[in-house]
């Protein structure tokens, strides 16, 4: 460049010397001195003129050379020479300095990447077409390494040989990009950590691979927690399995006897007992009905607080079931001059299809507090149709008492669990605290709602509705009640003359209570004291039937049923089998029909459903 710019000027001074060199000799002598010695002075003149002209071209092909070889060692701080001239020099330091700013723009967005990368808190490696680590970030730090430890190795060496095979590596990222895999990375210290690994190939103008990069998560913290987690959710379901267990063993101890109890009282009423005799044999069964229903639901109150409760859809009377309720507080109140009365909307239908227990229970709750914290004055029970269609029908009902009343700092937590009005109360009037928490589930649970109004010293208004379905528009004859006949009968089905059953049963009282029952169906039974013993006469005996109890010394109703399902003789193995069980657990019920039983009735049993239960496996089996 430098000698192209001096062939520039060469014929400006060439043309001089030339006209020097025409002077002959005989001009020179016919020259005045003066003349000459202005031409002479001239061409002096001229020439040094050049000469620092080229002067400065070479001082300024010199600092361009300096600016070019600062602008490719990315240090923009000098500028190439311009003289506005439009000469070679001029434009090409004009072009030097428009490239130094486009690379300079380019340098300090890369530089940004850079930083970023730098700080990403995740490990970054870049590496070259052969894996070898050409870059990482300050993340190596927290793995006890630095740069000069990790740089030009290969990424391999990094990596626990036993879950990180590098070929395999090497052929997947080659083809596709691995994302969020999991291995173990060897810190500084060549201890293991647990890192999460995603690695992709970099692409280049010609979409040709020429390197890759890769993202390395510590994940020690997120394993721990997992771990800590998976320890707690053990725990967890240790405690529920120990929680189910205590829950299905207390209500099998509590059912055992209340099998007996309601077990005989059907007995008794289908005994043609004495006219004076019968409300009072009504009210012991009815009484203990609903003493098993919240004797479950204190046992089972996990199963409110999910959600789980079922609810049955059974015919029922709403004048029925309030006068029972209402006979079944008599014997409380014989003393006290309470009066406690209903009051009966003559459009709600006779028969409301819906579950009569669980109504039962939110009304013997409100109304048992209405007799407990009432000393004088009326207790009313109320029962409206608000809505009423060719299908449903939406009820009102107000328990209106004159008692003590509700605070109304306490109308607001009144339904919660464990909550009474005065801690006092507990001591002077008993009770958990957790009835009325138990009528707002359930009816929440069957889309209704429960509301309360009070004054202290005047009483209280605890109002709830709730929605059933409906099958009949006959009015309520509001005099009196219906007559209430037994449910125990042989029915018109004919069918269990002189069928064989084995009744297998370890507790003698609910031997007694069950074969009552059976003698008057028409059964011929047979009884085992345990699983065992049910085998063995299976072997030796046929029956139609078998009624197993579950939990039973020496074997037990699940493991007999088992070895029962195993026998050769089809006749044997094929015998329907009904669990008659205190264990009325929903895991329970799903047990025994998973191992081959085939059907399930809880103690204390409904006579008739074990009737219908067990007709409709014999006519089945013939």
């Amino acid at each position: 460049m430098l000698f192209q710019t001096i062939e520039i000027f060469q014929p400006s001074i060439m043309s001089n010397v030339t006209k020097i060199h025409r002077f002959n000799s005989y001009e020179l002598e016919s020259m005045e001195k003066e003349k000459l010695k202005k031409l002479v002075q001239s061409l002096s003149n001229d020439l040094e003129e050049r000469n620092s002209e080229v002067r400065k071209i070479k001082q300024d092909i010199n600092q361009l050379n300096e600016v070019v070889a600062k602008i490719t060692s990315f240090d923009f701080s000098e500028k190439a020479p311009t003289n506005d001239s439009g000469d070679v020099l001029d434009i090409f330091g004009t072009t030097v300095n428009i490239f130094s700013d486009e690379l300079q723009s380019f340098n300090l967005s890369l530089e940004h990447v850079h930083n970023i990368i730098y700080s990403i808190p995740d490990l970054v490696f870049v590496l070259d077409k052969d894996f070898k680590i050409t870059r990482v970030n300050k993340a190596i730090q927290d793995f006890k390494l630095e740069d000069s430890d990790v740089l030009f190795h290969l990424v391999d060496q990094y990596f626990d040989k036993r879950k990180f095979s590098f070929s395999k590596f090497k052929e997947r990222v080659r083809t596709t990009s691995i994302k969020g895999k999991e291995y173990i990375f060897l810190d500084g210290n060549k201890k293991g950590v647990p890192v999460l690994m995603s690695c992709s190939m970099v692409l280049n103008e010609d979409g040709q691979g020429e390197g890759y990069v890769m993202v390395i998560r510590d994940v020690t913290i997120s394993k721990k927690r997992e771990e800590e987690l998976k320890k707690a959710k053990e725990a967890a379901e240790q405690a529920a399995l120990a929680k189910s267990q205590f829950l299905s063993t207390m209500s099998h101890e509590i059912r055992t006897p209340m099998n007996a109890v309601l077990g005989i009282a059907h007995l008794l009423i289908a005994g043609e007992p004495r006219k004076d005799q019968i409300q009072n044999l009504k009210s012991l069964r009815f009484s203990a009905e609903n003493l098993l229903v919240l004797v479950n639901d204190v046992l089972d109150m996990s199963k409110i607080e999910t959600g789980k409760v079922v609810f049955r859809k059974e015919k029922f009377s709403i004048n029925e079931l309030i006068e029972n309720i209402k006979e079944s507080f008599s014997g409380k109140m014989i003393k006290s001059t309470v009066k406690l009365n209903s009051r009966l909307d003559d459009q709600i239908p006779q028969r409301l299809v819906g579950d009569k227990v669980r109504l039962t229970q939110v009304l013997t709750n409100l109304i048992g507090n209405a007799v407990k914290f009432t000393n004088d004055g009326e207790i009313q029970v109320r029962t409206y149709v608000m809505k009423k269609d060719q299908n449903k029908v939406k009820l009102k009902f107000e328990i209106v008492d004159t008692g003590i009343g509700i605070p109304d700092t306490k109308l607001d937590s009144i339904f919660d669990d464990f909550t009474q009005v005065d801690s006092s109360n507990t001591r002077r009037y008993g009770g958990t605290g957790l009835g009325l928490s138990i009528c707002k589930r359930l009816l929440d649970l069957q889309g209704g709602a429960i509301q309360v109004s009070s004054r202290v010293g005047k009483g209280s208004v605890f109002t709830f509705y709730i929605t059933y379905d409906h099958e009949e528009t006959q009015k309520f004859d509001t005099v009196g009640l219906r007559k209430n006949t037994t449910t125990i009968k042989k029915d018109k089905f004919n069918g269990f003359n002189g069928a064989k059953v084995l009744l297998v049963e370890d507790n003698p009282v609910n031997v007694i209570v069950t074969n009552q029952f059976l003698k008057i169906w028409d059964f011929k039974v047979d009884v085992a004291k345990n699983g065992a013993e049910a085998v063995s006469k299976i072997l030796s005996k046929n029956y139609d039937i078998i009624l197993m109890d579950l939990q039973m010394p020496i074997m037990d109703g699940f493991e007999a049923t088992k070895q029962i399902r195993k026998m050769t003789d089809s006749i044997k193995s094929e015998i329907p089998i009904i669990a008659l069980t205190a264990s009325a657990m929903i895991e329970d019920r799903e047990h025994v029909l998973s191992i081959g039983m085939n059907d399930h009735v809880a103690k204390p049993f409904n006579p008739d459903e074990l009737f219908n239960k067990m007709k409709k496996l014999l006519i089945v089996k013939v």
